[in-house]
């Protein structure tokens, strides 16, 4: 292919062809064996196709990222409320809770968790007894 694109190609489309090349091996080898194969060429970064094809990774990440993130974002607000109602409601129930249990409770991160001690309020007599589970 080298000595082909050399005859018969300018510099610039001999750049578009290895990274089409490149391109295309990935859809019938691994990333390892084309990169391997096509160790040495030279410009493949150059490659107007294969700026575009960084670019919209980027951009596919950036948005993948933000989502990633509003979720996570989501589910700590929910678990910060649902530790909130935990509070509120258990220190009507069995009075403010010690430095050590209000430690136990700050620990937990998981809204499920949270969310079962939430229903277990009304079946236990203490903190103590709610957090040994």
């Amino acid at each position: 292919m080298s000595v082909r694109l050399r005859a018969e190609a300018t510099p610039s489309q001999a750049q578009e062809l290895w990274s089409a090349a490149y391109i295309l091996m990935g859809l019938k080898y691994d990333s390892a064996f084309a990169t391997q194969l096509l160790k040495g060429v030279q410009g493949m970064e150059d490659s107007v196709t294969y700026q575009e094809i960084i670019r919209k990774g980027k951009r596919e990440g950036k948005l993948e990222g933000k989502l990633e993130g509003k979720l996570e974002g989501k589910l700590e607000g929910r678990a910060e409320e649902a530790r909130n109602i935990l509070l509120g409601l258990g220190g009507k129930r069995y009075g403010t809770p010690d430095a050590a249990t209000r430690s136990a409770l700050d620990v937990i991160l998981s809204l499920e968790r949270l969310e079962f001690l939430v229903e277990r309020l009304l079946e236990v007599e203490s903190w103590q007894e709610l957090l040994r589970v």
